[in-house]
């Protein structure tokens, strides 16, 4: 499996590299952090205080991707949404 890595990686271009050396670096840090820098006490804190706000966050990060990856097949969706399906049909 690395090696196949390895091989995707030397034929990618350097987006693709600098993305993922990107993915890799921020995870390095997150482990760091989590493990770390912050003791337990003082992450159970922040997880009480900023908790609610994180998910609001990912919330509207994932309702924001959504929509990117939906505006080039509006026709599609908009098609699916005029037209009944088998939920909005008569027995």
């Amino acid at each position: 499996m690395i090696r196949s890595l390895f091989q995707v990686l030397r034929g990618a271009d350097r987006l693709l590299r600098r993305r993922l050396l990107l993915f890799l670096l921020v995870g390095a840090l997150a482990f760091i952090v989590g493990f770390f820098s912050i003791n337990p006490t003082t992450a159970e804190q922040y997880i009480a205080r900023w908790g609610y706000y994180y998910i609001l966050g990912l919330t509207a990060g994932f309702v924001w991707l959504v929509c990117r990856v939906a505006a080039p097949h509006r026709a599609l969706w908009l098609g699916w949404l005029r037209r009944p399906g088998w939920a909005g049909q008569a027995p």
